[in-house]
Order: C-alpha cells, then sequence, then structure tokens
C-alpha cells in the first residue's frame, strides 16, 4: 500500500472528478482551499478580528502574465496594517530603510483634513472652537 500525503489524495479526487481539466478550474479549486485553510487556521486565533495587524515578514504571490504560473516569495518586509491604510517598510538594495504607504478612503480624507483640505465646518456637529 502506498503511503500518499493527504494533499496527494485530494488532487487525485479532483482530477477523478475533471476539476483539474482546465488551469481555470484549478485555479478556482486553489482559491477555494486557500480561503478555507485560512478560515481554519485563523479559527484558532482569540483575536480573529483584529484592529490592527503587524508582522516582520510577508508572503508576496506572485502570477507571471506570460506563463500564468504562480510564484510565492518569503520577504523581510514589516507590514502595519489598520483602518488608516497599509505601511510597507524594508530596505532598498542600498540597505537603506525605506517605506511605502498606501492609504484607504478614510485615511485619505482624514490626512487632506489634517492638511486644511477637509470642510470648513467640524463634521462632528459641535465640537468648534469655541465650545471646550
Amino acid at each position: 500500500m502506498e503511503n500518499k500525503s493527504f494533499a496527494t489524495h485530494v488532487m487525485e479526487e479532483a482530477e477523478e472528478k475533471g476539476i483539474l481539466k482546465s488551469k481555470v478550474l484549478t485555479f478556482m479549486l486553489r482559491e477555494e482551499l486557500i480561503a478555507a485553510l485560512d478560515e481554519k487556521i485563523n479559527s484558532f486565533s482569540f483575536a480573529k478580528e483584529p484592529s490592527s495587524i503587524h508582522t516582520q515578514e510577508a508572503v508576496l504571490e506572485l502570477r507571471d502574465t506570460n506563463t500564468g504560473c504562480i510564484f510565492r516569495r518569503e520577504l523581510p518586509l514589516e507590514v502595519e496594517e489598520n483602518a488608516t491604510g497599509i505601511r510597507l517598510r524594508g530596505e532598498n538594495a542600498s540597505n537603506q530603510q525605506v517605506e511605502i504607504i498606501f492609504y484607504s478612503q478614510g485615511g485619505a480624507e482624514r490626512l487632506g483634513m489634517l492638511m486644511g483640505q477637509g470642510p470648513d465646518e467640524d463634521p462632528c456637529g459641535g465640537h468648534s472652537e469655541h465650545e471646550h
């Protein structure tokens, strides 16, 4: 009797059911499996819906436009995500610290208000400079 991994059994069953007969169907199965596994992994956490996410290492998934092949890379990249947006920090080829910030719509609006580009009226309704 052959000692096959669980993943091998799943792939064989998918093949038998015709799910792997095209790239599109195979990709759809992959996305479904990733989502199901992520949901299960996250179920072990006490904070399933954190208000912010922070990590020192990121996994980058790439789909090559010429071949359609998918590649995964683990990068030493600090990532912070919250309601304001996502901040990526790392080093460039000269070992200098660099960062890129992608603002959410709400974060961009708050930044605009801080820079004097917001409404002339108090959005909270009643917190004017005369009321303390």
